[in-house]
């Protein structure tokens, strides 16, 4: 004789996993600087040299 099987059951408890905020991408200083760089290109010619150091460019 066999043993009567308990009915199985349905989840009655579903997860909803919750909606995660969207954070907008940060920018990064690599996307930084070549945004800057576009922006100022056309005043890159009028800089001193000691500006240029300052940015990090060798005179």
């Amino acid at each position: 004789m066999t043993k009567r099987q308990r009915p199985i059951k349905p989840h009655t408890r579903v997860v909803v996993p919750k909606p995660r905020q969207y954070e907008p991408p940060k920018p990064t200083a690599l996307a930084m600087s070549i945004h800057l760089a576009l922006r100022y290109w056309h005043r890159a010619d009028n800089l001193t040299p000691e500006q240029w150091r300052a940015v990090g460019v060798p005179a």
